[in-house]
């Protein structure tokens, strides 16, 4: 278990750090209902849609430079510490690129959230 403090972020943060969310796991309707989870929480979710294939066995969080206090709350408080990995290559308007893996349905504290 993780007792490191739980980065606190700013209501600025979450309004000008926009999210997007791909469904890379095939599981019907979760990225709508990620979107809504992180969307109850403050979080700015700018848009959603399918990964390529649904080919992704993990869940993996993308973020800018900059963004990684963003990424590291995401995955902390969301998304049972999955991994994350800084790249540039994201587009301009989004912070932070969630990609939901197959390995987020076998994870029920995850789901339970996901089912609120």
């Amino acid at each position: 278990q993780d007792n490191r403090p739980k980065p606190y972020l700013t209501a600025r943060e979450l309004e000008t750090m926009p999210i997007e969310i791909r469904n890379g796991s095939g599981a019907k309707n979760i990225a709508h209902k990620a979107r809504a989870m992180l969307s109850q929480e403050g979080f700015y979710v700018a848009r959603i849609g399918n990964h390529i294939d649904f080919g992704a066995d993990r869940t993996i969080i993308y973020y800018r430079p900059g963004a990684e206090k963003m990424a590291r709350n995401l995955s902390s408080k969301f998304f049972s510490n999955s991994p994350m990995k800084e790249t540039a290559k994201l587009p301009e308007n989004i912070a932070v690129k969630v990609l939901l893996g197959k390995d987020l349905l076998q994870r029920t504290e995850v789901m339970a959230k996901l089912d609120d």
